[in-house]
């Protein structure tokens, strides 16, 4: 039997005991969810009883022990003493060192558990996200749908919740964050690339589809090289030629999808201010998903919008500087002129000068 003060422990057996002083109460067990309730003007008087029931628990290190939670129990003493006195040296004894600190973590988060010389138990790595964790995730942007839905293929609505989000009305895309949410694009394409245009679509459901492709599996090169300034950076500056895409049973690149499936199959001219490149000159993503309903009005927007806009195209007088696409794809317009008349705000003189303003490749986002 030991004695501490005036503390008399009178049965070191028990599972709880209690301390009563003319000071103040302290309860202590060897339970998980013990607390000690020391107030601020008893600290002094209560040191000696903390010291008896940690030499219960483990006499070898109870007085170390004691002082250690003690010093830690006063902080405003110390916070105090730096307030009031910046200049002058601390008391020693009231500031623990580094290694007392560890091990009073050690034992705080051991709780009361006896001291043993068993290592301690190695704490479990963090478990990655379940498939339905993941699918809870792409829910937050609106709607669940099944990797073989036939549905939702032609309305793709992953694939526009993902473009609300992450893509202004200007078309600049946030690839920080989408790269957050690669695994929701992931199974958008697997959507894709698992159900191939059959003959029983409509021409505008297939037209759809492929502008919807080439613009995701667009964003997706961009989130595989992340961080990178341009898209030319990407397979000796020409990403467009690799062939990686899934598509049933074939693999395409995203010129084949752009040149031997909308161009050569639709020729529609308007194709070109649909399909985005990821740079900052090519007409602008849409920020939502081409939908066979919408197909025909939303590529008349888009085109109209492009053509009059003076960032793309500077339409002034008897000379007019123009994007390089119309030089690049001459062949798809006729007429250049009179293909951009059908849209312009202020028709151009068919006599007009045209210059083709150089392309800029930075990237169309952040």
């Amino acid at each position: 039997m030991m004695y501490f003060g005036c503390i008399h422990q009178d049965n070191p057996q028990n599972n709880s005991q209690s301390f009563n002083t003319n000071r103040g109460q302290v309860t202590a067990t060897k339970s998980n969810t013990a607390k000690q309730t020391i107030s601020s003007n008893q600290a002094t008087g209560i040191e000696e009883d903390t010291k008896d029931e940690l030499t219960q628990k483990n006499p070898s290190e109870s007085g170390q022990r004691a002082d250690t939670r003690l010093t830690q129990n006063r902080p405003s003493d110390i916070e105090q003493n730096n307030l009031t006195h910046p200049d002058t040296k601390r008391d020693e004894r009231t500031r623990p060192s580094v290694d007392t600190l560890q091990k009073d973590i050690k034992r705080i988060h051991s709780s009361s558990t006896p001291h043993t010389n068993k290592k301690p138990a190695k704490i479990p790595t963090p478990k990655q996200p379940t498939p339905d964790q993941k699918k809870k995730d792409t829910a937050s942007v609106s709607t669940l749908i099944q990797v073989n839905n036939p549905v939702d293929i032609h309305q793709h609505t992953l694939w526009n919740e993902l473009l609300k989000s992450y893509v202004s009305d200007a078309g600049e895309v946030n690839y920080t964050k989408l790269k957050m949410h690669e695994h929701t694009l992931d199974q958008y394409l697997k959507l894709i690339s698992t159900n191939r245009p059959a003959s029983s679509w409509t021409k505008h459901q297939k037209m759809a589809y492929w502008i919807n492709a080439y613009n995701a599996f667009t964003i997706k090169l961009i989130l595989k090289h992340w961080p990178i300034h341009s898209i030319k950076t990407i397979n000796n500056g020409k990403p467009w030629d690799q062939q990686w895409i899934p598509i049933g049973e074939e693999t395409y690149s995203l010129n084949q999808i752009e040149n031997d499936k909308l161009r050569a199959e639709y020729k529609d001219p308007r194709i070109h201010f649909a399909v985005n490149c990821a740079a900052a000159s090519c007409p602008p993503i849409y920020n939502r998903a081409w939908t066979a309903q919408h197909l025909n009005p939303q590529l008349e927007k888009r085109t109209k919008l492009f053509i009059n806009d003076a960032d793309y195209n500077e339409l002034n007088g008897e000379s007019v500087n123009i994007s390089k696409i119309f030089e690049w794809y001459a062949g798809d317009f006729g007429q250049v002129i009179s293909f951009i008349n059908k849209y312009a705000v202020k028709p151009i003189s068919t006599t007009a000068k045209i210059n083709y303003l150089k392309y800029d490749w930075t990237l169309n986002g952040h």
